[in-house]
């Protein structure tokens, strides 16, 4: 996912007056896994509360889909704490958008960053508009964007579940000359490689809220280069054969969206 090593993410440089990308930190939420000490370690401390969302900040979450004058396909998905990220696609070409939703009822606003995927560049991202929540999103206008309305996906209330990703999971990229293997265990622990040599491990953890997101983290180790850590979230068809994921780097220069299937 390196773009140095393999081209799988799109790089940091920013263009003038290109759109620029935010990444909310909220989205590298995950769950990991940990070793259990000897009988005689204290118990941990009980956890705080996690606060119910907003209202006004609940609004926009959700799946949504649509398209931009018919040719390009518009898919989102907005977590309820606010974070949201919007994928859109002509024929070959993606964009993945990393942004965080305001929201006073009904109209709200999108700040953040947008990562093109096939050229590699990175700019600012902006739109508004209003929201009917579980019906319509309608954008008001996104820089070089046209208005367009997407539509609420109720398949977003149904709670993840890792026994439904758990397995062996493979994406192509690069026109398939560079391929992606990751095998999800049980417990969420994954694990991977890719035909450039470079290695993958991380977890994959069904978001908090009862919701059909996955929380994703991995580590990309390739030779001769420093770990490199993403995260990001996922989330399954209904047939449960593709896998989408979206992943930003640690330093949030750079971001990758694929589909894996098994």
């Amino acid at each position: 996912m390196r773009k140095a090593t393999h081209d799988m993410t799109a790089s940091s440089t920013p263009l003038p007056n290109a759109l620029r990308v935010l990444f909310c930190a909220t989205l590298a939420a995950t769950l990991v896994a940990c070793g259990g000490g000897g009988s005689s370690a204290p118990a941990p401390a009980a956890p705080a509360p996690t606060p119910a969302p907003a209202p006004a900040a609940a609004a926009t979450q959700g799946f949504w889909t649509g398209s931009i004058d018919g040719q390009t396909t518009v898919s989102a998905v907005y977590l309820a704490e606010g974070p949201g990220i919007t994928l859109l696609q002509t024929g070959p070409l993606t964009t993945l958008v990393v942004g965080t939703a305001t929201v006073s009822l009904p109209a709200f606003a999108v700040t953040g960053r947008r990562y093109d995927i096939a050229s590699g560049t990175v700019g600012n991202y902006s739109a508004a508009g209003t929201v009917v929540p579980k019906s319509t999103l309608s954008f008001a206008g996104a820089g070089l964007t046209p208005p367009y309305t997407l539509s609420y996906n109720p398949a977003y209330e149904v709670p993840a579940r890792l026994q439904d990703v758990a397995g062996r999971w493979q994406a192509g990229f690069s026109g398939g000359t560079l391929t992606l293997t990751l095998d999800i265990a049980a417990n969420g622990a994954v694990t991977g490689t890719n035909s450039s040599g470079c290695g993958y491990g991380g977890t994959v953890a069904p978001h908090a809220g009862g919701v059909a997101v996955f929380d994703v983290q991995l580590t990309e180790s390739c030779p001769s280069a420093a770990a490199n850590p993403l995260s990001g979230i996922a989330t399954l068809n209904a047939a449960k054969t593709a896998l989408s994921v979206a992943l930003v780097t640690s330093t949030q220069s750079a971001a990758t969206a694929f589909q894996a299937t098994r």
